[in-house]
């Protein structure tokens, strides 16, 4: 996390703020597998045990388009996360988020 100080014209201190980064990003989940069987896609990607994932969809990219399928993802003694999401139109897009600790 950063603290962050604002300061005025004359030096003295306006406003501060936080800002979380993702410190995580070696931790990222990587996708092994994936593919279509019927109307729902399976992937299949790499996890750290004891670390937390969901999976969000959108029929678009934009970052406010994409939505929950699921939440609260972990291993369970392995390293690899298997997940079946229907698909909702002709085509898709979709996250594995590693939640933060």
């Amino acid at each position: 996390m950063l603290h962050v100080m604002l300061y005025d014209d004359q030096g003295s201190p306006a406003t501060e703020d936080f800002l979380q980064l993702p410190l995580d990003m070696e931790l990222r989940p990587s996708f092994i597998q994936a593919g279509m069987m019927d109307s729902f896609f399976d992937v299949f990607f790499s996890a750290v045990p004891g670390r937390v994932y969901r999976v969000r969809e959108s029929p678009t990219v934009q970052a406010d388009s994409f939505f929950d399928v699921f939440t609260e993802l972990s291993t369970e003694g392995g390293d690899d996360i298997q997940v079946t999401i229907p698909m909702m139109g002709p085509q898709g897009f979709i996250r594995v988020v590693l939640d933060p600790e």
